[in-house]
């Protein structure tokens, strides 16, 4: 994270709270340097939902081009190390 923060010109990483759900899917929550994550069972959805707010904070934009190449084509999965493809370990999910 800290090359990420680094790589795109903020001064400090976002604050991240992660909390379980029931259910299978995610959904989460950018505001400022925060982000909020409540994380259903699927842990390629929890990723999903994570590289989708770790770009609203970097992008400071709503769903625009700009955020979703940040989020989408790899500027946030490699750096991360975020797989967001292949199979999903939960494959009832399918």
């Amino acid at each position: 994270m800290a090359r990420v923060t680094r790589d795109h010109q903020r001064s400090t990483p976002p604050t991240i709270c992660w909390r379980g759900r029931r259910g299978d899917l995610s959904s989460g929550d950018q505001e400022g340097n925060q982000v909020a994550i409540r994380a259903g069972r699927s842990l390629l959805d929890q990723r999903r939902v994570l590289l989708h707010e770790l770009a609203h904070w970097l992008t400071d934009r709503g769903h625009t081009e700009l955020f979703w190449s940040t989020g989408v084509d790899g500027r946030l999965d490699r750096p991360l190390r975020v797989q967001v493809r292949g199979p999903d370990p939960n494959p009832h999910l399918a």
